[in-house]
């Protein structure tokens, strides 16, 4: 069964501004649409394999989540609901690192 994707409104803000992001700093769409096509890549996974990220807590959201990685910097969070993927963070990996990494922000149930 395909799970659809829903995006929180509060994570497409966060991927939004990563992609103006990234746009401005190198002036140019290159990466951008790198980052574009791994989120898809991973979104199309995700509806066949709604299981693939590691599991844990989001601090914030205080909830079950998963998360998998985009690219080696970017952290894309989401929780499993019926038949629904809803993404509920995006957020850089620097940005993680300076609020104490991952695990400051997510803990591992396991």
């Amino acid at each position: 069964m395909a799970y659809k994707i829903i995006w929180h409104k509060e994570a497409q803000k966060e991927y939004l501004n990563n992609l103006e992001y990234w746009i401005k700093h190198n002036q140019s769409l290159e990466y951008a649409n790198k980052i574009v096509q791994e989120v898809d890549r991973i979104e199309n996974l995700l509806k066949e394999m709604p299981c693939l990220g590691k599991s844990g807590r989001h601090k914030y959201f205080n909830k079950e989540v998963r998360v998998v990685l985009i690219l080696h910097k970017f952290s894309l969070f989401y929780a499993v609901e019926d038949n629904h993927i809803i993404v509920i963070d995006f957020i850089s990996n620097s940005i993680l690192k300076n609020e104490g990494g991952l695990y400051n922000r997510y803990t591992d149930d396991e």
